[in-house]
């Protein structure tokens, strides 16, 4: 069955046409920018593999759990750093592997090669995915998808063998996808419903008990882990009235999924959205009915695998981004509707037989790729992606915000001013989310020179947060800019007293210090700082100093070669100390 490569240089050719332009795509700096650019210091570091078992994904007191994510994303920090090109390259090499595991996963429950091709390429190429693909972060789903067809291919070969082998590979790689999302623990429901409904093997007890184990050992052992991180996040409720208004992205999606067309990459709940998926669940409904009596279970079997292995992510919402749900979401459960596909149209009999099927599957998936290439273009980089945000969903005060974030990045003050000032306007005193647009708004206005209406805003901020560290850090600032150190150090130790892990604030206190000439303690504070974050270019610059007033020479040429080696300005930052430290070096 597997000899065969051609399939599989098939799916990876039409992957890599349809998708490979999103390689030269940017971030989109929606969670990419976190993830990736903000913990380049953690992912670069070996020694904190373990350490992704044992923290949230973004290392931030969140209840997200996703180490699996974690470590693919420390590969490629290896590798590539902050440059985006590795991250897509990946994003699309998955997407490639996970649809090969569903042509295999459609070889295996009986379907012929053919028609199996042709399914897994309108897989590949469904627009519904590009936000997996397009989207770094996405490669979540689709890395999911590859350990769980993985995990279903080997339960296969155990049901078949009930060899040991086929059993460890089962639960190592049903394990690797429980740490990889939460969706997973879903998979030994769908395993239970296969052998009931569709396996011609019967499995004594033993067989069967060995699965029940091996699937109870993996989820206590991901609770265990999972458990001090969900302790020591943010309270996050998961109430009825959440479940059932998010029960409607089941619809919607299946909708969304049968009519592929003017996606937004911000879908929100509408009467248009939940009509379609209506009319494509009786559609779906009235095919199944129409088997034969004899394949309907595989047609139930498919419906019932898009439905429990979407069922889990109706517990998230994405409120804070005025997102009611994502697409990516559907990448694992599409696999189920992929099978009712084949299903449906195997069944189909015309004249033109098999031959005018095939034509018309491949007919069908150039559209759809076509679709796909359009529809990714808005991941090409964080402007985009913003605007198209925005344009989705106009009431969002966050995309209006994260736009600004990614127009300041890019030197447009005023263009970040309008977009902050707009997310002010939509939401001027929220408790969580209007004192970061605040706090940005200062910042812009910090840049311009305006100086009086940063501290408003800042103030703004604190008024909204007393408990925001970086409002007081910022405001702190100001205060030292000014000249007025006293002030300075209130603002720098309350936001410490705060957020003892704000590296900025550690930082500084640093420079506070140091103008002070109080060394010893600035050389503390630079130290907290960098046990916080490593790669701190203001800390380390600040050691280099502290080092040469000391005369410890040695130690601040360490830091010149190590900020030289990072890329850093050194020379233009302190060219004193570089000047004084060439004449020592000589």
């Amino acid at each position: 069955m597997t000899r065969d490569w051609r399939p599989w240089l098939v799916i990876v050719a039409v992957v890599f046409a349809v998708h490979g332009p999103t390689l030269f795509f940017d971030f989109t700096y929606f969670d990419d920018d976190k993830l990736i650019l903000m913990d380049q210091a953690f992912l670069r570091d070996p020694s904190n593999v373990a350490r992704a078992f044992q923290r949230d994904v973004f290392g931030t007191k969140s209840p997200t759990y996703r180490p699996m994510l974690t470590l693919s994303f420390m590969g490629e920090a290896w590798a590539g750093g902050k440059g985006p090109l590795v991250y897509h390259l990946t994003n699309v090499a998955l997407h490639a592997l996970a649809t090969i595991g569903v042509f295999l996963t459609l070889v295996t429950l009986g379907y012929a090669r053919g028609p199996s091709l042709l399914a897994s390429v309108i897989f590949a190429v469904h627009p519904v995915l590009a936000f997996a693909v397009a989207w770094i972060p996405g490669r979540n789903d689709s890395l999911l998808t590859v350990l769980a067809l993985s995990a279903w291919l080997a339960f296969r070969r155990y049901v078949r063998t009930q060899g040991w082998g086929a059993y460890a590979a089962h639960v190592v790689l049903f394990a690797a996808a429980v740490f990889t999302k939460e969706t997973a623990v879903a998979l030994p429901l769908v395993a239970t419903l296969y052998l009931g409904l569709l396996a011609r093997e019967a499995l004594r007890v033993r067989p069967t008990a060995l699965l029940a184990v091996g699937w109870l050992a993996v989820v206590l052992g991901w609770l265990a882990l999972r458990a001090p991180i969900v302790a020591a996040a943010r309270p996050r409720s998961v109430t009825l009235e959440t479940l059932a208004l998010n029960a409607r992205s089941i619809l919607e999606l299946l909708g969304t999924i049968l009519v592929p067309f003017a996606l937004p990459i911000s879908p929100t709940f509408s009467r248009r959205g939940m009509t379609i998926g209506i009319v494509a669940a009786l559609l779906v409904v009235a095919a199944i009915v129409l088997l034969p009596r004899e394949r309907r279970t595989y047609g139930l079997f498919g419906v019932t695998w898009f439905v429990v292995l979407l069922g889990p992510t109706l517990a998230v919402h994405q409120s804070a981004v005025g997102f009611e749900y994502m697409h990516h979401r559907a990448y694992l459960p599409l696999v189920g509707l992929t099978i009712v596909a084949v299903e449906v149209f195997g069944a189909v009999r015309t004249g033109q037989g098999a031959r005018a099927r095939a034509l018309a599957a491949i007919a069908v998936a150039a559209i759809l790729a076509g679709v796909t290439i359009v529809h990714a273009r808005q991941f090409e980089d964080g402007v985009t992606f913003w605007w198209a945000a925005v344009r989705d969903v106009p009431r969002s005060a966050d995309a209006r915000h994260s736009l600004g974030y990614v127009l300041q990045r890019r030197g447009d003050l005023d263009g970040a001013e309008a977009a902050y000032r707009a997310a002010i306007e939509l939401e001027p005193a929220h408790p969580t989310l209007s004192p970061k647009y605040h706090l940005n708004l200062g910042i812009v206005y910090e840049l311009k020179g305006r100086l009086d209406d940063a501290a408003r805003k800042y103030a703004d901020a604190i008024a909204l947060a007393p408990d925001y560290a970086a409002a007081h850090t910022n405001l702190g600032l100001l205060h030292y800019g000014a000249g007025q150190v006293q002030a300075a150090e209130t603002e720098f130790l309350l936001s410490i007293a705060l957020d003892p892990r704000f590296t900025s604030a550690h930082v500084s206190m640093c420079g506070l210090r140091l103008r002070q000439n109080r060394l010893e303690e600035a050389e503390r504070f630079c130290h907290s700082a960098l046990a916080l974050r490593p790669d701190s270019q203001r800390a380390l610059v600040a050691l280099a100093v502290i080092y040469y007033i000391q005369g410890r020479y040695r130690e601040s040429i360490q830091r010149v070669d190590e900020l030289r080696a990072r890329g850093a300005p050194v020379d233009r930052l302190i060219p004193d100390v570089v000047a004084g430290l060439e004449a020592y070096r000589k």
